[in-house]
């Protein structure tokens, strides 16, 4: 139900009569969070995986 749900909801407001697309402002500012969203997640990729010595396999909690 919850997939339902959503799938309503988006698609209330999608095809909402007063629906307007957003600005070419709104889209790269979103595009700008997610880049540096996805730059923040590269960055904790690359710190965890230094923890580990090189050549070892164990895996240990940090």
């Amino acid at each position: 139900t919850y997939y339902w749900g959503f799938t309503a909801y988006v698609a209330y407001h999608v095809n909402h009569p007063l629906f307007t697309p957003p600005s070419n402002l709104q889209l790269y500012a979103a595009l700008a969070a997610f880049l540096l969203c996805e730059f923040g997640n590269f960055s904790i990729h690359m710190a965890l995986r230094n923890l580990r010595p090189p050549g070892s396999k164990e895996r240990k909690i940090p």
